[in-house]
């Protein structure tokens, strides 16, 4: 309602927004833009204060290659207490301060085991496995959607492709699920810690630690969207 606040607020952002979070008091609000700047706003001073939050990571531009550039937006924006926790493209995960400093940083970039079976995932089982390269532990590690459990301990991250699961802040892999079925819009945690999640057909599982539980088959239709409530 304060529309003075929201003009200043986006007049700092040159980029299109993508991704927001507003403390639950109402001081604190966090705009994450396309250019992986996240813009932080202190509304507990007289005047409005703003700061830059970004970090240095290795851009490759693939335009030359047919492809589009490789950015790296913020996917979700939440804040724990005085801790404003980013989820990026890349996959890594950064606990900011409000002074504007990571208080700790994960990378998103996924350990030997992880990316085996990434690099592995279309090999025939009478073939011998291929070696993982580095751009197995990146892809592998990517994020097009997130989700945070409520107590802020569990990351949930997917890509069409994957579904990871991470404790926070630690970064201790708790799951890696490879399906070339495609995962459908964002996972999603209930209060009590279960994670849903939906692929492109319609197949949903459910997750409480362990493996993934599936609750209902595909569905004999085209692909769907989804929303799950929380």
């Amino acid at each position: 309602r304060d529309t003075a606040s929201v003009a200043r607020w986006r007049s700092d952002v040159p980029s299109a927004i993508v991704a927001i979070a507003l403390r639950s008091d109402g001081q604190l609000v966090a705009l994450g833009a396309s250019d992986s700047v996240v813009t932080l706003w202190d509304r507990r001073a007289r005047t409005p204060r703003s700061q830059r939050l970004q970090y240095d990571w290795p851009f490759v531009d693939h335009r030359m290659q047919g492809a589009n550039p490789d950015l790296n937006p913020p996917v979700a924006l939440r804040f724990d207490g005085d801790v404003l926790v980013a989820v990026y493209r890349r996959g890594d995960v950064i606990g900011w301060g409000l002074d504007g400093k990571p208080r700790w940083h994960l990378s998103g970039d996924c350990d030997a085991d992880e990316a085996s079976a990434f690099a592995n995932r279309h090999t025939p089982p009478d073939q011998p496995p291929v070696a993982a390269g580095p751009d197995d532990h990146q892809a592998c590690g990517r994020s097009e959607a997130s989700s945070l459990s409520a107590d802020g301990r569990l990351l949930a991250t997917t890509t069409s492709f994957t579904l990871r699961i991470r404790e926070l802040p630690s970064g201790r892999p708790r799951l890696l699920h490879i399906d070339d079925e495609m995962f459908a819009d964002a996972p999603a945690f209930s209060p009590s810690g279960t994670l849903g999640v939906f692929h492109l057909y319609g197949r949903v599982h459910s997750w409480r630690g362990g493996e993934l539980r599936q609750l209902l088959p595909p569905r004999e239709t085209g692909p769907i969207a989804t929303r799950i409530s929380r």
